[in-house]
């Protein structure tokens, strides 16, 4: 144990001499003495050692602020990306809707081209009723009326009910209050288009005369009779036809050529 103590310090006093040795001649160009050199040989292993120790000292150090900038810029990485994320879907959102509006003033100036019209987007649904009614932007400041017919590229939707200074409501032709005049479009077989439930996408055609054939997948249009409905709109095609019992007349389901699910810009006909 005292031979131990000894040499503990011995090796301090050597470690001493070194740095006493290299302050003294730091700067200076000279030949280390036997002594110098001695010690600087004997020492280096131990210099090194301790060059190391302070090295990785001074890194355990800076590791927390490391670790804390690391995150700081991780996190700014993440805010910017959220960004660009939303910017983006912003942008598709602009993109949609502007294709969707541009295929409504395209029908406008080319098929529409007869009709007085407007577009408007719809701004409300009834949860509770998504196949019924929906509310759209535009009211009695851009000429809207009761009655008047609501179409979309592909087909009818329905017509205006009720008018405020801004907004209408408009019965959708899926409604089961919804009644519509039609045609078969290639047979001109008659009947009366209206809704099933609330709830359904289909529509249902009544009253087609029994001794007309109806083929699944023919086109329904509107026939024109009565005040409200224009002549040749678009309606649906025939999914299904089943007789009544009482074997007068025909009944057939129609899918709508419009996606009620989807709706969201449509052009009211003046």
């Amino acid at each position: 144990m005292r031979s131990f103590t000894v040499k503990k310090a011995l090796l301090t006093i050597a470690i001493l001499l070194l740095v006493v040795f290299t302050v003294q001649n730091a700067g200076k160009e000279k030949e280390l003495n036997a002594v110098e050199g001695f010690l600087r040989d004997s020492l280096a292993p131990v210099y090194q050692l301790m060059n190391f120790t302070g090295q990785k000292v001074q890194g355990w150090a800076s590791y927390p602020a490391a670790l804390l900038e690391a995150s700081r810029q991780n996190e700014q990485l993440r805010e910017k990306v959220s960004r660009l994320e939303a910017n983006a879907r912003q942008d598709e959102e602009i993109r949609q809707e502007n294709k969707r509006l541009k295929r409504l003033l395209n029908w406008q100036q080319n098929e529409g081209q007869m009709y007085d019209s407007v577009v408007a987007s719809i701004i409300a649904r009834h949860p509770d009723n998504w196949f019924g009614t929906v509310v759209i932007n535009k009211g009695m400041e851009y000429g809207l009326k009761p009655n008047m017919t609501v179409v979309t590229p592909t087909g009818l939707v329905g017509r205006i009910i009720n008018v405020s200074s801004n907004t209408s409501e408009v019965l959708l032709v899926t409604d089961p209050r919804s009644g519509v005049g039609a045609l078969i479009q290639k047979t001109r077989a008659p009947g009366i288009v209206e809704g099933i439930a609330s709830g359904s996408i289909y529509l249902r055609m009544n009253h087609i005369p029994a001794n007309i054939m109806v083929k699944e997948g023919a086109t329904v249009v509107t026939s024109g009779q009565g005040s409200i409905y224009s002549k040749g709109i678009a309606i649906g095609a025939v999914v299904d036809v089943d007789k009544v019992v009482s074997g007068l007349f025909k009944v057939a389901t129609i899918k709508p050529f419009v996606d009620f699910n989807r709706l969201e810009e449509v052009m009211i006909i003046k």
